[in-house]
C-alpha cells in the first residue's frame, strides 16, 4: 500500500505532464489525468494492441520524426526482453520489430540532442518532449522491482504551455 501510494503521489504531482506505471509486459498499472488525455483508452489495451496501434497511427500522435521515435519504441522493447530474458518480453520485441521492416534505422545527428526527443505536429505546431523512466531497483519484492514509471516532460515552453492550456481546458 506505500509503494502504490508513492506511484499515485508521484504521477498526480507530475500533473500536467503525463506520467505512467507499466508492469514489464507494458500493461499500464497506474496513469495520471494527463496521460489519459493524451492517450486515451490506453489502460485498457493489450501491449500487443498497444504495439499495433503505435505503429499503425502513432497512438493517434503525428509525429514529425517518426523513424528515430519508432526505431526508440522498437529498441525499449528490446532492452526490456534483454533485461528480464522473457520469452514474451522477446515476442514482444519481435513484433515491434516488425512493424520496422520498412522503416531504415536513423543515424542520430550531433544536433539530437542528449535524448531522444520526439516531435509532435498539433494544429500544425511542433511540440517536443522527452521521457524519463524511474524503477524501484532495490525493492525486494519482485513485482515492485519490475514497476517502469514513465513521466513525460516538455522539452521547451510552447510544449509546456500546451501541457497546461489542455489541464486547464480538462478541468
Amino acid at each position: 500500500a506505500p509503494y502504490a501510494q508513492t506511484l499515485r503521489t508521484l504521477l498526480d504531482s507530475h500533473e500536467p505532464y503525463p506520467g505512467s506505471a507499466y508492469d514489464p509486459l507494458g500493461r499500464i498499472q497506474m496513469t495520471n489525468a494527463a496521460h489519459r488525455r493524451l492517450f486515451p483508452g490506453a489502460s485498457e489495451r493489450t501491449p500487443e494492441e498497444s504495439i499495433d496501434l503505435f505503429f499503425r497511427d502513432g497512438a493517434g500522435l503525428e509525429f514529425e520524426n517518426w523513424p528515430e521515435v519508432a526505431w526508440a519504441y522498437a529498441d525499449r522493447w528490446r532492452l526490456e526482453a534483454s533485461r528480464y530474458g522473457s520469452t514474451e518480453l522477446r515476442r514482444l520485441a519481435a513484433r515491434a520489430e516488425a512493424h520496422l521492416a520498412d522503416v531504415p534505422r536513423p543515424t542520430p545527428s550531433p544536433d539530437d540532442g542528449a535524448v531522444m526527443s520526439p516531435r509532435i505536429r498539433i494544429d500544425g505546431r511542433t511540440y517536443r518532449t522527452f521521457s524519463t523512466v524511474l524503477r524501484f531497483d532495490t525493492a525486494r519484492e519482485l513485482t515492485l522491482s519490475e514497476i517502469r514509471v514513465e513521466l513525460i516532460y516538455p522539452a521547451d515552453e510552447d510544449t509546456a504551455a500546451l501541457f497546461r492550456l489542455a489541464a486547464a481546458s480538462a478541468a
